[in-house]
Formats: structure tokens, C-alpha cells, sequence
């Protein structure tokens, strides 16, 4: 049979101590800090015509991520400039995770 030292139940109080404390606060920060997302709807970008192949598929995609989401996607089209319009709608767009482009 091997004894504890002092030190050694000392050190093994001293990581308890610590993983409670974690345990008991970083739960509680980390709730603290969420958020539902998303909490509005969403909305797609596309840079080509509406009606093409390439307008349809997102569409028939983001209906399907709409319904398993609880949310709503807006697909807009912005045409023009070979997809920079579109793009530069990304690009410009508020940087908070609801809106998705669709480049080529």
C-alpha cells in the first residue's frame, strides 16, 4: 500500500478546488453569453438571374434549411456585372451572420 503525502493531498485538494470552480462557472458563462440564432430571418444572395438552375438550387436548398431551422431565408437576386453586384452586396452587408452569399 502506497501513502499520501502531505503535499500530495495538498496538490490533490488544490486541482479539486479548481475543477469545482470551473465546473460551477464556466456553465454559467457560457449561458450567460448565448444567444438563439437565428433570432431574424436570413437572407441569400445570389448574383445571377432569377429562374436559372443555379437561382433554383438555393433556393430548394434554403427551403429545406428554413424548415429545419424554425426560421425564414429571403433569397435576393442581384444581377449584373458578372456577380459583382451581388458580391459587393455581401461584402457590404451588416457582419452579423444572417446574410449568405452565393458566389460562383
Amino acid at each position: 500500500m502506497t501513502s499520501i503525502t502531505g503535499l500530495a493531498v495538498f496538490n490533490l485538494l488544490r486541482a479539486s478546488v479548481v475543477v469545482a470552480a470551473l465546473y460551477g462557472v464556466v456553465p454559467n458563462h457560457a449561458v450567460a453569453q448565448a444567444q438563439t440564432w437565428p433570432a431574424k430571418p436570413l437572407r441569400v444572395i445570389v448574383p445571377l438571374t432569377a429562374g436559372s438552375a443555379t437561382d433554383v438550387i438555393p433556393r430548394i436548398v434554403f427551403e429545406q434549411v428554413s424548415a429545419q431551422i424554425g426560421q425564414s431565408i429571403v433569397v435576393e437576386n442581384r444581377t449584373g456585372g458578372g456577380g459583382t453586384i451581388g458580391a459587393l452586396a455581401v461584402a457590404r452587408a451588416e457582419p452579423d451572420g444572417y446574410t449568405i452569399g452565393r458566389i460562383r
